[in-house]
């Protein structure tokens, strides 16, 4: 078969975007003296860390020129500075108090040895709540129901899974998780869903498999009622293995990491091309490098196996843990595989790689990081909601009219503004799925405003229903184009969030 790689998406630009400053200071309480005639007037350059949090007790280093203990300093609305410390003439350290309720958005810092004149760093700072920031865990295996005293989920079953509490997430201030989630052995072709638990189910899926199949894929699911999410089975009876991989915070989190995109898609690894093309063997294991050191908690990837030559599973883990018992992706022999992963990153800003039995060709491009260090205002905050289809062309779902789209050809799908998905999102977290494809092909998801990439989202086979995960930008109409390579294929569009 034809095979392409799955595709790394670009986020927009504005997923990291600062907005602009908010007017107004409240001085220091720190004594004030009357400056000498003829001094300089302190100046300053820089300040770090540059986010405050609303809640939190902050020590900032300001950066500049001529401070003296007389140096006062204001931090804008929201703010108390409760302690002026002076380092050295280059240098003052600053603790800053933020209101439980103080507004998002940045300040600017000002210091001035009163009377004189006021010097003023514009958006110095960002103030930013914890919502929607990510946490990334070692995965942890929350579910396996082919173990003793569980059972598979029947058919038109929902299924309760607590997931708070457990697994390294924590029991409150969870408001989404990330899942890897596995259904295998189903007596009868089938799909699952998988919603907020306590909410409507909705008209979506996040995993097609048939019978005998085994199908994985990446779920990312906001927290319902008794911090649990609910497991829908359709048909027959189908067992399901969960593992958590990471979580995305409330207001009453800790602070977390930023999602930053990749400017362009970055292959790292394709064992077909680099080095002595030489696949990943039974019981091996690979270490990638992703990041220097300290630059990066986490990483999205795109990760394909191909050419196994025998049944497999591959696991994608931190470099510094020990590998967990859990899986990402499972392929049958000769079979082409993608599966997003989310995953965090070792200390030394790099993962592993490992293959179960045969030897399987593995592909892995980095679609972004997750960072602490250097986060914006607003932007890499994920918002979930339950799923929502937004598109099915096997009806007028979307606009289509039940049509397929054609070999060669493309669609533009409206996003922003639809199915509870902001006209203001930066990008939009669906499961694209293919279904009743008639050729060996892929699909390629992209933000409309811009040309079409080389790399696919998904691959198909005839006949054979296909989902994946998938993470676009919208162009400023809030739009997406869809392109199918060969033959005739349905698709659908099953939302489950988006970032701001």
């Amino acid at each position: 078969m034809s095979w392409r790689s799955l595709a790394p998406v670009r986020l927009a630009a504005t997923a990291l975007l600062v907005v602009g400053g908010v007017a107004g200071a409240i001085g220091a309480n720190v004594p004030s003296a009357t400056a000498a005639a003829g001094a300089v007037p302190p100046a300053v350059v820089d300040v770090t860390p540059g986010v405050g949090r609303p809640g939190q007790t902050s020590t900032f280093r300001l950066t500049g020129s001529d401070f003296t203990a007389t140096t006062t300093v204001s931090f804008g609305p929201g703010t108390t500075v409760t302690k002026v410390t002076l380092v050295s003439a280059t240098a003052l350290d600053v603790v800053v108090q933020f209101a439980t309720g103080a507004a998002a958005g940045t300040r600017d810092v000002a210091v001035q040895d009163p009377p004189g004149p006021v010097s003023t760093l514009t958006d110095a700072i960002a103030v930013r709540s914890p919502v929607g920031e990510f946490h990334p865990l070692t995965p942890d295996r929350l579910l396996d129901t082919r173990l003793a005293g569980e059972t598979s989920v029947g058919a038109d079953e929902s299924r309760p899974l607590t997931v708070t509490g457990v697994g390294g997430v924590p029991a409150t201030g969870v408001a989404a998780v990330v899942l890897n989630v596995t259904a295998t052995d189903a007596t009868a072709s089938t799909y699952v869903t998988v919603f907020p638990n306590g909410a409507a189910k909705p008209e979506a899926s996040n995993l097609n498999v048939g019978r005998d199949e085994t199908s994985p894929n990446l779920v990312t699911v906001a927290v319902g009622t008794n911090g649990q999410v609910a497991l829908y089975n359709h048909s027959g009876q189908v067992q399901l293995i969960v593992d958590v991989s990471g979580w995305y915070g409330t207001p009453a989190a800790e602070p977390g990491a930023a999602f930053v995109p990749s400017p362009a898609p970055i292959r790292l690894i394709d064992t077909r091309i680099d080095g002595t093309k030489v696949p990943l063997g039974p019981d091996e294991s690979l270490s990638l490098k992703v990041t220097t050191p300290g630059t990066a908690v986490a990483a999205a990837f795109n990760v394909t196996a191909t050419q196994p030559s025998a049944a497999t599973y591959i696991t994608v883990w931190p470099s510094d843990s020990a590998r967990p018992v859990a899986s990402n992706l499972n392929v049958e022999n000769g079979q082409t595989i993608p599966n997003m992963v989310i995953v965090r990153l070792g200390t030394d800003g790099a993962v592993k790689i490992y293959n179960h039995s045969g030897n399987a060709h593995i592909v892995v491009d980095l679609l972004g990081v997750f960072r602490n260090d250097a986060i914006g205002l607003l932007g890499g905050q994920f918002e979930g909601t339950v799923p929502k289809r937004i598109l099915d062309t096997r009806t007028n779902l979307g606009g289509f009219g039940g049509v397929p789209i054609g070999a060669a050809s493309k669609i533009t799908v409206a996003v922003g503004g639809v199915g509870g998905v902001p006209v203001h999102a930066s990008s939009v977290v669906m499961n694209v799925t293919a279904t009743d494809p008639t050729a060996e092909g892929y699909l390629i998801v992209w933000p409309s405003d811009l040309d079409r990439p080389t790399a696919s989202n998904l691959n198909m086979v005839p006949g054979k229903t296909v989902p994946n995960l998938v993470v676009v930008p919208l162009a400023p109409d809030g739009t997406v184009d869809v392109y199918n390579q060969s033959g005739t294929t349905h698709v659908i569009f099953d939302v489950v969030g988006w970032y701001r």
